[in-house]
């Protein structure tokens, strides 16, 4: 109907305006406001964007495929910029009565919107520098390091707290695409 298509594009529009627009900008400010970290970025990205010369014309490509495999830094950069800047709420909604801490009743058919800010900024979860901008705070261990208890429960409470498109199982599905265009942009421009 002319209404769902109406509300789909306005979606779209909230979207667009809202989330990708400002997560690029940040991205892209925060990777500018450091010499080392540019120069860090160019080198791990340099190995997935060829050249070649099409008509006389030098002609870039990249593939978009290895930025999870081949840009650790890149994507840790990406996903603390989403941590410190990122203003997503979660929105879930009541399907029965249900008492908080025994003192919050939240009515069945209520709607609940959780910000992920506070998670995100929070020391119990991210630490004493939970306020801080940390490229390096989501590089993944190598294969081979072996996380005792203590790291392992870190790792674990900090990606129960990371809710950067609403968490759960209830994730953004555009996500995946929202990434892809804000990573390739910064890309370009970083490149």
């Amino acid at each position: 109907t002319q209404t769902a298509i109406a509300n789909f594009e306005i979606g779209v529009l909230f979207t667009a305006v809202t989330n990708s627009v400002p997560s690029a900008f940040w991205f892209l400010s925060l990777i500018l406001s450091s010499s080392p970290l540019i120069s860090q970025i160019r080198s791990e990205i340099s190995p997935i964007i060829t050249q070649k010369s099409v008509d006389g014309q030098m002609i870039l490509e990249m593939d978009i495929t290895a930025f999870q495999k081949q840009t650790p830094l890149l994507i840790s950069v990406w996903e603390e910029t989403l941590r410190t800047n990122n203003a997503s709420s979660s929105v879930r909604a009541v399907v029965q009565d249900t008492m908080l801490a025994d003192k919050h009743l939240l009515k069945k058919g209520s709607i609940v919107q959780m910000p992920s800010g506070v998670s995100h900024k929070s020391p119990q979860v991210w630490g004493t520098d939970a306020e801080s901008f940390n490229p390096r705070r989501f590089l993944k261990p190598s294969p081979e390091t072996r996380l005792d208890a203590a790291a392992k429960e870190k790792r674990r409470v900090q990606t129960q707290g990371f809710l950067p498109f609403g968490g759960g199982k209830h994730l953004c599905p555009g996500r995946h695409f929202a990434f892809t265009e804000i990573i390739s942009f910064v890309t370009m421009i970083v490149y």
